[in-house]
């Protein structure tokens, strides 16, 4: 899955699918169009080299000493209740100094690490800025960290502009914020009391444009309950911020993110496609969401120097259990007694390398196997949660739409057949 597209003949065509099939070999192409299928990586050739590779690949990504992903929660206190939050409570509970010298400690503890990437999540964690600095501040000041960056997961409500200023010293590049459609629809959706929290983004987002070297994600959650909002959004976001290092894209609520009690109105796998289809046909718009990119790299949760580190020092691999003490690994505070069950059912349980149908299935490339949490929650927990990436069956589907969409642009009226 080279996530390559191409536009080849009917009598081509017709060569490709009979090899599908191994009706015919390869070579019986045509010299160009061959070479051009094996340089592009759409022919291959060996399948089982090919999985042994993308396996090494993910290995080099777990295992690499050389690289940390940290992400920090400096607090869970949060100044939102958005209905669908998969953690179920935000107390008041704020990072200790003692929290903060045991990060430092231990990234300094790691000498091999040179590369390291830190996500400030929460709760929101804007509402302690001043930990996000400190911290920050020391991490930088370490002599084997060759380079370091972050970025931010906020809802933008407590931002101003000197926070804001501040992005460029705290290695900030990018940022995420949710709106979940216009104004009335997302303040009753990522609202608390009478706050208008949409307009208070707006004009923090008018704040971030000034500032062209961070990228702006703007995530619009997805269900059945805001189905017209996404189209709203993107047009409002690219209409206003043009050319501003802005990215708008569709999040959809699933009922397997933690303690999300409120996610009952999540949509199908086909009802997924066809919402991602119809809705950038509409807007006349290419995105990568049509044709998902190829996961190279690997989630938190598989590699040996990811954390997330919470404000009271619990330790935990992924971000939905952010809060929920049962699925911590450990303290940070004392790493010497470390849940070593969670932690190796994480790190190498539920492998998709070690299933068969992910190893025969041609997404796997794609998807790596879906999310590390669902699998771990299914071989572990007794949980039936859908693994499978949504282009699963309907990958002609995503096709077909990208393919409209890029001929309406170059003023081709062809459809696909």
């Amino acid at each position: 899955m080279s996530n390559y597209l191409a536009k080849v003949s009917d009598k081509d065509a017709s060569l490709l699918m009979k090899i599908k099939d191994g009706t015919i070999n390869a070579e019986m192409l045509p010299k160009e169009t061959y070479e051009a299928l094996i340089h592009n990586s759409i022919l291959v050739y060996d399948d089982k080299t090919e999985l042994a590779k993308l396996k090494l690949l993910k290995q080099y990504n777990r295992m690499d000493p050389t690289k940390m992903v940290l992400t920090i929660a400096p607090t869970l206190e949060c100044n939102l209740r958005c209905s669908y939050c998969f953690e179920d409570a935000h107390p008041a509970i704020r990072m200790s100094d003692a929290v903060e010298d045991a990060i430092v400690e231990y990234v300094r503890s790691q000498e091999t690490v040179q590369r390291l990437k830190v996500t400030w999540f929460g709760g929101e964690p804007s509402l302690y800025f001043e930990r996000i600095e400190s911290i920050t501040s020391r991490l930088k000041q370490i002599p084997h960290i060759k380079q370091y960056s972050a970025d931010i997961i906020t809802n933008g409500v407590e931002l101003d502009r000197e926070k804001i200023e501040k992005f460029d010293s705290l290695c900030i590049d990018c940022i995420s914020i949710t709106i979940d459609g216009l104004e009335s629809v997302h303040n009753s959706r990522r609202g608390h009391g009478q706050m208008n929290s949409f307009q208070k983004i707006m004009e923090n987002l008018e704040i971030l444009s000034e500032n062209e070297r961070i990228i702006k994600t703007i995530r619009v959650n997805i269900d059945k309950s805001n189905l017209g909002e996404f189209k709203k959004v993107y047009s409002l976001i690219n209409s206003r911020f043009a050319g501003k290092r802005f990215n708008t894209y569709i999040g959809f609520v699933k009922n397997t993110y933690g303690k999300c009690n409120q996610c009952v109105h999540s949509l199908t796998p086909q009802e997924q496609v066809d919402y991602l289809s119809s809705s950038f046909l509409d807007l006349g718009k290419l995105s990568w969401s049509l044709l998902p990119l190829r996961y190279n790299t690997e989630c938190m949760a598989r590699q040996k120097n990811g954390l997330l580190v919470d404000p009271e020092g619990f330790l935990y691999k992924c971000w939905t259990d952010t809060g929920n003490k049962e699925m911590s690994i450990g303290n940070i505070l004392n790493m010497n007694n470390i849940n070593i069950d969670l932690l190796a059912q994480y790190l190498v349980g539920a492998d998709p390398f070690d299933s068969f149908q992910c190893q025969k299935c041609s997404l796997l490339p794609l998807c790596g196997g879906g999310c590390p949490h669902a699998r771990i929650m299914n071989s572990f927990f007794g949980k039936k949660n859908s693994i499978c990436h949504m282009a699963k069956g309907h990958l002609v589907e995503l096709v077909d739409a990208y393919y409209e969409i890029l001929n309406k642009q170059n003023g081709v009226t062809e459809k696909p057949e």
